[in-house]
């Protein structure tokens, strides 16, 4: 990405065409670090969004409709009784820093009283929104969206009622004419000696990020990646060049708006100079009339990549976490099996006591006897409740033996059900790797709910659920086959969807997909093709000689009561392949 101080001085341009003397109506703040400002001119309404967010700094010109709290943050109230009914003076920003002040001229005034400045501080994880005013010779902070005592930032506090004090200055440059350029970069490449050619324009000029820096080496043929020092005469004359062009661009308003789209599809980054356009050998390149338009729909993006992380993060630790106590309860459970296992010795000392039972003294605490039951073996000792007879004391330890004995069936039972949730929650982290977006956490996210591992609130309740379709591709000999990418999709494909001649595949012994072959019969390379499937949407993923079963779907059954995704299965062969990312690819995937 790139939201520095050249993509803020294009912002700034357009804002300033649209927005000055704008009339401020009203103000909302949508999020915690989030502000919106609905503006009113003679022909048309605006919004302005201002965000403080570390990953989704900056502001723009958006007409998406925003959800708003119903009681309003004590900032947002703040600025209601400041600004609500003034009018917007100017933008401006100073020298090509990440830094916007908004004058406004208060509501009431007459053109007498100072204005005062809604300062918007664009970098990063120190971004903030600062609403200032003149006081005497000094600027006083009235509130700012983010509040930094003393104690967080030795430098300077941003708290109501203290002294504003921008940021400290780096003592960069901003791009000039050709001959002062060429004499910098000249200067530069003779005193460092490792800094690289993205870093030192960074560290020379104003405004630029590594994102910007790196695009104006590639549009003068420079590798952003070699040492400054190494640079040809022509190398650091083309750079100055494009620098000199660069800031007759800024003084113009002559931008050009790219987003860059990796081959993933993922926004990778946005830049408002026209070298970007040149790096379509690298990335899809879309263009936008305007830097608003552009960085809403990069901050889109970002915004559903986070929102992606921020559930996936939650729902993997979630089945960690069930996985731990599944765990714990399983060794718990063997541990109470291999006592119940020790039972059979009740039962041998209840018979040798039966046995004896006329050698038994009244009130003994124990008695040695002859072992009948096992040959060659030494006489056994035998404790005793002396308060019991000797015919209670054979009756207790037939009781314990039975009591063992049940017990022992309850346990493995018990073992069964462990073992089956540890599979199923194996089975969720999987799809929770293979989750392609938001929404198909979202079906996770219920799935979960439904087996009771996630307590829904009353918005997710009802909250309309997307309906996710199963992966479908095509094999080579043009036989549908179809992947379940969760476990409510394995139960669809293989209980609903799968036709009675459909052929079931599934990694042997993994967790993984459903795979349905519309085929009872299919060709070698459509079965090749569906285990390979089944072998990469599996835990084996990465591994080599994966072993996959198939079986006819008539085989396939789900136990009552069994977890999603949860079958059985019988009369399967079983077919070995190396499920390589570029095979997979190589499948044709139907839309």
């Amino acid at each position: 990405m790139a939201f520095d101080g050249l993509f803020l001085a294009a912002l700034a341009t357009e804002l300033t065409d649209k927005l000055v003397n704008a009339r401020i109506e009203k103000v909302f703040q949508p999020g915690r670090k989030k502000i919106v400002l609905l503006l009113r001119q003679p022909k048309k309404n605006y919004k302005l969004f201002l965000s403080a967010e570390p990953r989704r700094a900056g502001l723009f010109i958006t007409d998406k409709e925003i959800i708003n709290p119903k009681v309003p943050p004590s900032f947002c109230m703040l600025l209601r009784k400041q600004i609500e009914g003034g009018r917007i003076e100017s933008f401006t920003q100073a020298n090509l820093d990440r830094i916007l002040s908004i004058k406004i001229s208060p509501p009431g005034s007459i053109g007498l009283d100072d204005p005062l400045e809604l300062i918007g501080e664009f970098m990063g994880k120190h971004s903030n929104i600062i609403l200032v005013k003149k006081e005497k010779a000094d600027t006083a902070i009235l509130g700012s969206i983010i509040h930094v005592p003393v104690e967080k930032n030795r430098f300077r506090s941003l708290m109501p009622g203290e002294r504003y004090c921008p940021p400290p200055e780096q003592g960069k440059n901003s791009p000039g004419d050709y001959t002062a350029m060429h004499a910098l970069l000249t200067a530069y490449s003779r005193r460092e000696e490792n800094a690289a050619v993205k870093q030192g324009l960074v560290n020379l000029f104003q405004g630029l990020s590594t994102f910007s820096a790196t695009i104006l080496s590639l549009e003068a043929g420079i590798n952003p990646d070699t040492r400054f020092k190494d640079l040809l005469p022509a190398e650091i004359a083309a750079l100055a060049a494009l620098l000199a062009a660069t800031s007759e661009d800024i003084e113009e308003g002559r931008w050009t708006f790219s987003l860059l789209v990796n081959a993933e599809g993922k926004a990778a980054g946005f830049s408002c100079l026209k070298g970007a356009q040149n790096l379509k050998n690298l990335f899809t390149v879309k263009t936008y009339d305007s830097p608003s338009a552009l960085l809403e729909t990069f901050y889109a993006h970002r915004e559903e990549e986070d929102k992606l992380a921020e559930l996936s993060s939650y729902l993997k630790t979630l089945c960690a976490r069930e996985l731990k106590k599944v765990e714990k309860k399983r060794e718990a459970i063997e541990t109470e099996l291999a006592a119940a296992a020790r039972a059979a010795e009740d039962k041998i000392k209840g018979e040798i006591l039966k046995a004896h039972l006329h050698q038994i003294k009244e009130g003994a605490a124990s008695v040695t006897l002859a072992n009948y039951f096992e040959a060659g073996s030494d006489p056994v000792l035998i404790e005793l409740d002396p308060s019991l007879t000797p015919s209670q004391n054979v009756q207790k330890y037939f009781k314990r033996y039975k009591k063992a004995l049940a017990a022992e069936k309850q346990l493995s039972k018990r073992l069964e059900e462990t073992h089956a949730e540890q599979e199923y929650l194996k089975s969720v982290l999987l799809s929770i790797r293979d989750a392609a977006g938001y929404e198909d956490l979202l079906v996770i996210r219920k799935e979960l709910a439904e087996e009771k591992y996630v307590k829904e609130s009353g918005t997710a309740k009802t909250e309309k659920q997307p309906k996710m379709k199963p992966l479908r591709y095509l094999s080579a000999d043009g036989i549908p086959i179809f992947v379940g990418r969760n476990n409510k999709q394995n139960d669809y494909l293989t209980l609903k969807l799968a036709g009675k001649n459909s052929l079931w595949l599934h990694a042997k012994d993994i967790p993984g997909s459903h795979v349905i072959v519309a085929s009872s019969s299919p060709p070698e390379k459509t079965l090749y093709e569906a285990a390979l499937l089944a072998a990469y949407y599996s835990r084996g993923r990465d591994s080599a000689n994966v072993p996959v079963d198939y079986t006819a779907i008539k085989n396939v059954r789900k136990p009552k009561g069994a977890k999603a995704g949860m079958v059985i299965y019988s009369g399967q062969k079983t077919v070995y392949v190396t499920p390589a990312k570029e095979k997979i690819e190589a499948i044709s995937l139907q839309e």
